[in-house]
């Protein structure tokens, strides 16, 4: 991405483990999100966790009882492989209409409209 000059916009709460270095990675502008406040300001605590979670029990019961008719025992067993699957399906479900919508609902849009126009004429 550096070597293409191209600008990534990192999105992070406060945690302790979002340690960033500019030194390495100077094409990537970090942006912490206030402390205190980002469970209700992140877009995914404002519904793309919730709607993935309904996609993926939906396709979950449909899994199970896929497997109950064709008389596999024990149905709700599920496997690594098989709930890797059944995630990437539920994640694929999120529209991004939803993910639009979810953005919009926290209010930090304009902040980000104001950080990528300050992105936009910084030079690297």
């Amino acid at each position: 991405m550096a070597s293409e000059g191209r600008r990534i916009l990192l999105l992070c709460d406060n945690a302790s483990s979002h340690k960033h270095d500019p030194a390495r990675t100077p094409n990537i502008e970090v942006y912490y999100l206030p402390p205190n406040l980002t469970a209700w300001i992140q877009p995914m605590d404002a519904g793309i966790i919730r709607n993935f979670k309904s996609n993926y029990r939906r396709l979950h019961s449909e899994f199970v009882l896929d497997r109950d008719a064709a008389g596999i025992p024990n149905p709700y067993k599920v496997n690594q492989l098989d709930a890797m699957r059944l995630s990437q399906q539920a994640w694929d479900m999120v529209s991004t209409s939803t993910i639009q919508n979810c953005w919009r609902h926290t209010g930090i849009i304009p902040e980000l409209w104001e950080l990528q126009r300050q992105l936009a004429n910084a030079t690297l």
